[in-house]
């Protein structure tokens, strides 16, 4: 499950164990849960942010800092650096939830040792999926344990009231064989990822929807263009921000919107009692 709240900028993923408990992606403070219910006040606490006082703050200051900030101090108003390494971040996440979810349900003994590449890719509105190259490492005392291998996942994301993700393919490739076309990568610029022949779901048929493209080469490309000048674009539009608030330190204006508020509560409140006497009537 990915849990979303509007105070954070990427999701809680969440796993549920053969026994029922809760494990949360990234571990949130008193897990692993017994229950949903624990996770659920754990992880509202979590969206909430940081433990400072508020309470002193003021209306206008509250609303700038929920304007600029995320619930854990992040900038809101972010450069590319900080939107690939936020996005990097929550890929290994959601790929550390899968792999924990695959090993257990099917008595595996694969260490996720890198991410190699991965790609986003939309083939309508409910139709998400993940491409990933993986290099998984085997644990255990049998001839194989210790050794490196490249693997190919599918991770298809479930729309329900709160979205999942399951994998619907997943298996070891040649890094040397010869690849298989995919639309879903190629078209996006994942030419590096490595599929399998046969049983990946997504990215047989070309398609083009106008979405930017979301995949490991777009993020490490920002992380090598790091710009000077759109930190100080970005440092012009947080102030911009702050002073869209400005309105609020006009004592006359405010009283003047007080008025016309209660007015329109009053006159909305004549307009139901003519209503309901009406109807009587």
């Amino acid at each position: 499950m990915a849990w979303r709240h509007f105070r954070l900028h990427t999701p809680v993923y969440v796993r549920v164990d053969r026994s029922g408990v809760y494990h949360s992606y990234p571990e949130l403070p008193g897990g692993p849960f017994e229950s949903l219910d624990a996770f659920e006040s754990a992880f509202h606490t979590y969206a909430r942010g940081r433990s400072t006082d508020t309470s002193k703050e003021t209306n206008k200051e509250r609303l700038i800092r929920e304007s600029l900030e995320w619930s854990d101090g992040t900038r809101k108003v972010a450069t590319s650096l900080q939107i690939a390494e936020r996005e990097t971040n929550n890929v290994q996440r959601l790929v550390k939830a899968l792999l924990d979810k695959k090993n257990e349900d099917q008595d595996l003994k694969y260490e996720l040792e890198h991410i190699v590449h991965w790609q986003l890719i939309c083939e309508g509105p409910n139709a998400w999926y993940y491409h990933f190259n993986i290099t998984m490492k085997t644990k255990g005392v049998n001839d194989d344990a210790g050794s490196v291998n490249l693997f190919f996942a599918e991770a298809t994301r479930v729309q329900r009231d709160t979205p999942g993700y399951f994998l619907c393919c997943f298996c070891r490739i040649d890094p040397n064989g010869k690849d298989v076309k995919c639309h879903g990568c190629t078209d996006n610029g994942s030419i590096h990822m490595k599929h399998p022949s046969t049983h990946f779901h997504c990215g047989q048929t070309d398609l083009s929807f106008g979405y930017d493209a979301c995949n490991d080469e777009v993020c490490c490309n920002a992380k090598k263009m790091e710009d000077d000048d759109e930190e100080e674009e970005l440092r012009e539009e947080e102030e911009r921000i702050r002073e869209s608030f400005d309105y609020l330190d006009d004592v006359e204006l405010m009283e003047k919107l007080r008025k016309k508020r209660a007015e329109l509560l009053a006159l909305h409140s004549k307009i139901q009692e003519d209503e309901e006497a009406a109807c009587k009537d």
